[in-house]
């Protein structure tokens, strides 16, 4: 692993932010310019390339960052963006911490607000979860009504929904923690590929059954996410099998099968809507066979109908141009 020291170090930084970076340098500029622009005072940023085989790494080097950002930039061998996070929140200092994928931003004033919700509660805050909005192939907020109901539920009730059938996405970079709660639940120290459903399933586990504080700011825009275009068939295919591997790992057998069963329907037509019909179909009904449970006939019957709704809609509108 070579290490690159570009500023000098921060006392007792008040907040750690780990870029977890990865062939983007059509990206990564945009990415620290935005840590770069904001007016926190005190902030750790690690830059941590995973073997990037493009010129990412290179332009972490050259950035111009700014006077009170203590800066440390990485670069290791290729293992994944879980290995980068990893050794992220292994190297923090600082109070706070956050992760940020080196295709997103932050929001101009996010960082800000939420450092600003985070000082002033009388409780501390563990995690504090907030909105974001996609950017790229899609314009719109990533959390809705689903994210709403599941903090008007009670401590216990939250978990199983996050077990079995959370709001997707559920963004880490839209998410500011408390580093010695994060470290205390070692999230990302087994061999599990995916995330952050699993590290949102150990915080919500953490809140039910120790009290931890976690908390959502509908009202705070955090950061951009990017939504791509390209190799959509093969991520779903990939998201398949680590949700499996989550699911078979971190979801107690009792809800075990319900989660299964909601992960595949919603794959299956996921790729349905990508034109793999075939393999959508498949997929779609084996979620259905795994747990035909009322609540999941519902789900399924409610999902096709506005996919196969979507796709007469479209059609109507080519036969039109």
């Amino acid at each position: 692993m070579l290490e690159s020291g570009l500023s000098t170090s921060v006392a007792e930084p008040h907040l750690t932010i780990a870029v977890c970076a990865y062939r983007h340098s059509d990206y990564i500029e945009e990415c620290l310019r935005s840590i770069n622009d904001s007016m926190v005072t005190s902030i750790e940023l690690l830059v941590i390339d995973d073997g990037s085989p493009d010129d990412t790494f290179e332009k972490c080097l050259k950035f111009p960052y700014r006077e009170g950002i203590a800066v440390r930039v990485y670069t290791k061998t290729n293992k994944g963006l879980v290995d980068s996070l990893r050794l992220g929140l292994s190297l923090a200092r600082g109070t706070y911490f956050a992760a940020m994928a080196s295709d997103d931003f932050y929001e101009r004033g996010g960082l800000e607000a939420a450092l600003s919700l985070l000082e002033k509660e009388s409780r501390p805050i563990d995690a504090l979860l907030c909105q974001a909005r996609t950017v790229g192939l899609v314009d719109r907020m990533v959390y809705g009504l689903d994210m709403e109901r599941l903090f008007e539920k009670n401590a216990f009730s939250r978990l199983e929904k996050v077990w079995t059938a959370p709001p997707s996405p559920m963004l880490l970079q839209a998410t500011v923690f408390n580093t010695h709660f994060l470290r205390s639940l070692h999230p990302w120290e087994d061999s599990l590929e995916l995330d952050d459903w699993p590290t949102f399933i150990r915080v919500f586990a953490a809140e039910a059954q120790l009290s931890a504080n976690i908390k959502y700011a509908s009202s705070v825009q955090l950061c951009r996410y990017r939504v791509h275009a390209q190799g959509i068939h093969a991520q779903l295919d990939r998201h398949l099998r680590v949700t499996e591997q989550v699911a078979a790992t971190l979801v107690p057998p009792r809800y075990r099968r319900t989660c299964q069963g909601n992960v595949r329907i919603k794959i299956g037509l996921a790729l349905l809507y990508e034109g793999c019909w075939r393999k959508g179909l498949a997929t779609f009904f084996l979620g259905f066979k795994t747990n035909p449970s009322p609540i999941v006939i519902w789900h399924l019957f409610h999902r096709a109908a506005r996919f196969f709704v979507s796709r007469l809609m479209g059609r109507k509108s080519n036969s039109r141009s």
